[in-house]
Protein backbone atom coordinates (compact mmCIF):
# COMPACT_ATOMS: atom_id res chain seq x y z
CA UNK A 1 0.00 0.00 0.00
CA UNK A 2 1.53 3.42 -0.74
CA UNK A 3 1.59 6.10 1.13
CA UNK A 4 -1.06 9.22 0.83
CA UNK A 5 -0.07 11.27 -1.50
CA UNK A 6 -0.24 15.67 -0.97
CA UNK A 7 -3.59 16.22 -3.01
CA UNK A 8 -4.87 13.27 -1.01
CA UNK A 9 -4.08 14.64 2.43
CA UNK A 10 -5.34 18.04 1.21
CA UNK A 11 -8.56 16.61 0.24
CA UNK A 12 -9.26 14.96 3.22
CA UNK A 13 -8.33 18.30 5.21
CA UNK A 14 -11.16 19.86 3.05
CA UNK A 15 -13.50 17.77 3.08
CA UNK A 16 -13.08 17.74 7.13
CA UNK A 17 -12.94 21.04 7.35
CA UNK A 18 -16.23 21.70 5.57
CA UNK A 19 -17.93 18.37 6.97
CA UNK A 20 -20.65 20.41 8.86
CA UNK A 21 -21.17 22.57 6.00
CA UNK A 22 -21.92 19.91 3.41
CA UNK A 23 -24.28 18.18 6.70
CA UNK A 24 -26.42 21.63 6.57
CA UNK A 25 -26.99 21.73 3.01
CA UNK A 26 -28.20 18.54 2.58
CA UNK A 27 -30.71 19.46 5.61
CA UNK A 28 -31.22 22.54 3.54
CA UNK A 29 -32.23 20.72 0.37
CA UNK A 30 -33.79 17.77 2.29
CA UNK A 31 -35.97 19.92 4.20
CA UNK A 32 -37.40 21.64 1.15
CA UNK A 33 -37.43 18.66 -1.43
CA UNK A 34 -39.29 16.79 1.81
CA UNK A 35 -42.00 19.84 1.82
CA UNK A 36 -42.52 20.12 -1.59
CA UNK A 37 -42.66 16.16 -2.58
CA UNK A 38 -45.16 16.20 0.74
CA UNK A 39 -47.84 18.27 -0.73
CA UNK A 40 -48.80 16.09 -3.36
CA UNK A 41 -49.00 13.04 -1.67
CA UNK A 42 -51.32 11.94 0.83
CA UNK A 43 -48.55 11.76 3.26
CA UNK A 44 -49.49 15.69 3.98
CA UNK A 45 -52.75 14.84 5.90
CA UNK A 46 -51.32 11.95 7.55
CA UNK A 47 -50.31 11.76 11.35
CA UNK A 48 -47.79 10.31 14.02
CA UNK A 49 -48.03 11.10 17.50
CA UNK A 50 -50.72 13.19 17.43
CA UNK A 51 -48.68 15.98 14.61
CA UNK A 52 -48.45 16.10 11.14
CA UNK A 53 -46.39 13.09 9.76
CA UNK A 54 -44.69 15.98 7.10
CA UNK A 55 -43.91 18.15 10.95
CA UNK A 56 -42.57 14.98 12.46
CA UNK A 57 -40.09 14.11 9.71
CA UNK A 58 -38.93 17.83 9.44
CA UNK A 59 -38.23 17.83 12.91
CA UNK A 60 -36.37 14.67 13.13
CA UNK A 61 -34.49 15.28 10.06
CA UNK A 62 -33.68 19.18 11.84
CA UNK A 63 -32.45 16.87 15.08
CA UNK A 64 -30.51 14.10 13.09
CA UNK A 65 -28.55 17.14 11.21
CA UNK A 66 -28.11 19.43 14.50
CA UNK A 67 -26.76 16.35 16.33
CA UNK A 68 -24.07 15.33 13.51
CA UNK A 69 -22.79 18.99 13.27
CA UNK A 70 -22.97 19.09 16.90
CA UNK A 71 -20.39 16.05 16.70
CA UNK A 72 -18.38 17.23 14.01
CA UNK A 73 -17.97 20.48 16.04
CA UNK A 74 -16.60 18.37 19.05
CA UNK A 75 -14.30 16.25 16.83
CA UNK A 76 -12.85 19.82 15.22
CA UNK A 77 -12.42 20.68 18.60
CA UNK A 78 -9.94 17.98 19.61
CA UNK A 79 -7.71 19.32 16.72
CA UNK A 80 -4.53 20.64 17.23
CA UNK A 81 -4.53 24.65 17.23
CA UNK A 82 -4.46 25.02 13.44
CA UNK A 83 -6.31 26.45 10.28
CA UNK A 84 -8.10 23.36 10.11
CA UNK A 85 -9.64 23.38 13.58
CA UNK A 86 -10.73 27.02 12.84
CA UNK A 87 -12.36 25.68 9.90
CA UNK A 88 -13.98 22.53 11.31
CA UNK A 89 -15.41 24.43 14.52
CA UNK A 90 -16.17 27.94 12.71
CA UNK A 91 -17.80 26.18 9.96
CA UNK A 92 -19.71 23.75 12.16
CA UNK A 93 -21.12 26.57 13.99
CA UNK A 94 -22.39 28.22 10.64
CA UNK A 95 -23.96 25.15 9.82
CA UNK A 96 -25.54 24.56 13.13
CA UNK A 97 -26.69 28.33 12.87
CA UNK A 98 -27.93 27.51 9.51
CA UNK A 99 -30.12 24.54 10.55
CA UNK A 100 -32.06 26.70 13.29
CA UNK A 101 -32.38 29.15 10.94
CA UNK A 102 -34.28 26.59 8.57
CA UNK A 103 -36.12 24.82 11.73
CA UNK A 104 -37.58 28.29 12.90
CA UNK A 105 -40.34 28.14 10.44
CA UNK A 106 -41.49 25.06 12.17
CA UNK A 107 -41.25 27.24 15.63
CA UNK A 108 -43.01 29.83 14.51
CA UNK A 109 -45.68 29.32 11.58
CA UNK A 110 -48.02 26.31 11.30
CA UNK A 111 -47.44 24.29 8.16
CA UNK A 112 -50.05 24.92 5.62
CA UNK A 113 -52.47 22.42 4.31
CA UNK A 114 -51.39 21.54 0.65
CA UNK A 115 -53.71 23.45 -1.68
CA UNK A 116 -54.68 21.95 -5.06
CA UNK A 117 -55.71 24.92 -7.91
CA UNK A 118 -55.36 28.39 -7.48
Amino acid sequence: MSAATGSEHLLRHVLQGSAALIVWALHFFGVYGLVAAACCTPFAQTTWFGMSALRVSLWALSALAALGIAWLIARGLRLPPSLLRSASVLGGTLALLGVAWTTVPLWVLALPACRSGP
